[in-house]
């Protein structure tokens, strides 16, 4: 996935992140800043980064990243949509302690054909290793 532009938006929140320790909701007086990172409980349940975009009185536009169930088409006249949504600003959860790391993600379900990619990948490198030492 492509997430340089849209920094962390839409990757799972680590798993040992907890509320109102690393991030809070309700607050429906927080201010947000247009490029500031938030929580967003998505519609399948999980707990999701995404960017403020803008705030409009008690509502705020959440750019939620790229969609992961899109696989890229490779075709380069075609643009990719990133989803956004507009929620009430007690519903985006201001994070509080930071202390993500990217190898720290929640790992979502994986699906067979990643499953056999890094399959596929692993015995690759040990084939090389054996081969090329």
């Amino acid at each position: 996935m492509h997430f340089l532009q849209e920094g962390r938006a839409g990757r799972l929140i680590p798993n040992h992140w907890k509320p109102d320790v690393n991030y809070a909701f309700g607050a429906h007086d927080a201010d947000f800043r247009a490029g500031e990172e938030v929580v967003l409980r998505r519609g399948d349940g999980s707990l999701r980064f995404a960017r403020v975009e803008a705030q409009y009185q008690d509502e705020v536009v959440l750019v939620l990243g790229p969609d992961p169930n899109i696989k890229p088409s490779g075709k380069k006249d075609k643009v990719s949509a990133v989803p956004f949504r507009l929620v009430k600003r007690s519903e985006a959860g201001k994070l509080i302690l930071d202390d993500w790391v990217p190898h720290d993600e929640a790992q979502p379900p994986e699906d067979e054909d990643m499953v056999c990619a890094s399959l596929s990948l692993s015995l690759a490198r040990s084939l090389c290793v054996c081969v090329c030492v």
